[in-house]
C-alpha cells in the first residue's frame, strides 16, 4: 500500500480521457507480491477506476489480444480512435523483449492528441505474441518491423516475413546480443 497515495495522485493529474489496464490478477489482489511491496497496490479497483482486467499473475503475452479488443471496444464508444504505431523495445526488465502499442487519436488538433500506452513483454527464448492486425489493419508494418528487427513472432499475422532484411538474413540486428557479420572479410573473398 506504500504507492497508493502516489498512484491516486498520479490518476488525479492525467489528462482525460484516462484508460486503466490492470495488467494481471497481481495488480489486484497483490498475488505473490503482496507483502509490503511497491510494485502493486492490493484493491487497485478500489482507488481508481479500471476499465480493463487482464487475467494471469504474470498475465500471458496471449490474454493481451482479448485485453486489447475490450479497450478498443470502450474506446470506440467514447471515441474515435484513427492511429495506432507500435515499437520494439530491448531493453526491458529481465532481459525480455516487448511490444509497445500507442493507441493515439487526434481530433482537436495535432498539438493536443490523446494516447494509450500498451507494453507486452515475452521471453527472448521463442517469443510470441498474437497478432492485434485483426483488431488495427495498421500494426501490420510495425509488427513485421518487429520480427524482422528483433525476432518476435506474432501469431496468425497473414504476412509475417522480412520486411528490412534480406530474406536469408540470419538473426536479428537490433537485439543486443546480436552478432554483425564481418563485411570486411565477406568483401575480400570476392
Amino acid at each position: 500500500m506504500k504507492m497508493a497515495p502516489s498512484l491516486v495522485r498520479l490518476y488525479e493529474q492525467m489528462p482525460e480521457p484516462k484508460y486503466v489496464i490492470a495488467m494481471g490478477a497481481c495488480t489486484i489482489t497483490g498475488g505473490m507480491f503482496s507483502t509490503d511491496s511497491y510494485s502493486t497496490v492490493r484493491g487497485v479497483d478500489k482507488l481508481i477506476p479500471v476499465d480493463v482486467y487482464l487475467p494471469g499473475c504474470p498475465p500471458k503475452p496471449e490474454a493481451i489480444i482479448d485485453a486489447i479488443t475490450k479497450l478498443r471496444k470502450k474506446i470506440s464508444r467514447e471515441i474515435d480512435e484513427d492511429h495506432i504505431r507500435s515499437q520494439q523495445e530491448n531493453r526491458s526488465p529481465g532481459g525480455l523483449l516487448a511490444s509497445v502499442y500507442h493507441l493515439t487519436r487526434i481530433e482537436s488538433g495535432i498539438d493536443q492528441p490523446e494516447e494509450v500506452c500498451i507494453k507486452v513483454y515475452v521471453p527472448r527464448k521463442n517469443p510470441r505474441i498474437p497478432s492485434i492486425f485483426w483488431v488495427w489493419k495498421s500494426a501490420d508494418f510495425q509488427e513485421r518491423e518487429s520480427y524482422d528487427m528483433l525476432g518476435i513472432s506474432y501469431e496468425n499475422h497473414p504476412r509475417l516475413k522480412r520486411i528490412l532484411m534480406h530474406e536469408n538474413w540470419i538473426g536479428w540486428p537490433l537485439r543486443k546480443d546480436y552478432i554483425a557479420p564481418n563485411f570486411y572479410e565477406i568483401q575480400d573473398a570476392y
